[in-house]
């Protein structure tokens, strides 16, 4: 998705609020709404509607596109196969917004 979580995969299991302060961090990074704080997350007894509001919105969350996806290099056919070093080739690029 574009995030990388520091620490992730090896994340030490015995401290479950502050890893869930960390996911939290990623949720609100991606720009998911978050409805608990990391000491219900990390705790089973909690009501788990506030967990499912937020765990629902990754179903739904769309893919950060690459700069690859996001630009496309478009050149004339004829100058890009007589191209000669030193010597300038039009080139233009085109740049996609994509917004959530």
């Amino acid at each position: 998705m574009g995030l990388n979580i520091q620490g992730y995969p090896n994340l030490d299991r015995t401290k479950k609020e502050f890893n869930c302060q960390k996911g939290l961090n990623a949720c609100k990074q991606l720009r998911i709404e978050t409805y608990v704080t990391p000491k219900e997350l990390s705790d089973p007894e909690v009501e788990s509607i506030g967990v499912m509001a937020t765990v629902v919105q990754l179903k739904y969350l769309k893919p950060v596109k690459s700069v690859n996806e996001k630009a496309k290099v478009i050149y004339i056919d004829d100058e890009i196969n007589n191209a000669v070093v030193g010597k300038p080739v039009c080139l233009y690029m085109l740049f996609f917004n994509f917004s959530r």
